[in-house]
């Protein structure tokens, strides 16, 4: 998909799964184990916060973090890996090139801190709605890339892996806006294309786009949903061309 929409970001998508079993000759390798402790600002934890370790073959390990801040990522086949902290409004650098040996242990730890706000770019004029993510309209913006283990919301990241990674469901999204509207930009790859035949409710199940908007300050603690500050638009990319449906999964948030 290439073109601007005049809403901002979320993706979701939706993974199948596939099993397969593989006759090795000779010595099997032996899974190994990552763990560490993730310190929190202030010591205070926050809840639902993750460790994922993925490969350049886009295999995708996660263990939750616990109250403790300890995490514990059990049955990583050996390989190469880059290990992400996550939590919401928190951020801190990936770790590149962590080698996982043949049974063996590697500890990794982390220092989050409060994340800086995404800079969103304000455009003089209104974007025209065939200025793609290439276009000049979109130069100076921001690139958001989806294509790897840490941002897979939806779907088991083996399985993604196994059906090709970013060959199979990716993309990069850039958000402006202007005086009239709020413009998004994106490039995704869907496999296949367009199949998506779902409707209304169940719009989100399939090949689509899933974009919130909050017009108030983000709070990671809140949980609550305010027809005054929140919406969300589906647009499905098949044959069955519908959007504005609100999801049963995320109740509250209504149509814009």
């Amino acid at each position: 998909m290439k073109g601007s929409l005049k809403l901002p970001t979320a993706a979701r998508w939706t993974v199948g799964s596939t099993f397969i079993v593989l006759a090795l000759a000779g010595q099997a390798l032996a899974a190994g184990t990552i763990s560490g402790k993730v310190t929190f600002p202030d010591d205070k934890f926050v809840d639902g916060s993750t460790v994922i370790a993925s490969s350049a073959k886009f295999e995708t390990y996660r263990a939750a973090v616990g109250d403790d801040g300890t995490y514990m990522i059990e049955e990583v086949a050996p390989g190469t890996y880059t290990i992400s902290a996550i939590g919401g409004g928190l951020t801190t650098p990936d770790v590149k090139d962590v080698a996982v040996a043949d049974g063996k242990t590697v500890t990794q730890d982390f220092t989050m801190k409060t994340a800086d706000p995404f800079p969103i770019v304000k455009s003089p004029k209104p974007i025209p709605l065939d200025s793609d993510i290439d276009s000049a309209d979109f130069a100076d913006a921001p690139e958001i890339v989806i294509n790897s283990g840490k941002n897979l919301g939806v779907g088991d990241g083996l399985t993604w892996a196994t059906n090709g990674g970013p060959s199979v469901v990716s993309g990069r999204f850039k958000v402006k806006y202007s005086d009239t509207a709020i413009h998004l930009a994106a490039d995704v790859t869907f496999k296949p294309p367009l199949v998506n035949n779902q409707k209304d409710d169940a719009l989100w199940n399939g090949n689509a786009l899933e974009f919130d908007i909050q017009d108030d300050p983000y709070d990671v603690t809140r949980t609550d949903k305010s027809a005054d500050h929140d919406w969300q638009l589906v647009v499905g990319l098949g044959p069955t061309a519908d959007c504005g449906c609100t999801a049963p999964s995320m109740p509250g948030r209504p149509r814009p």
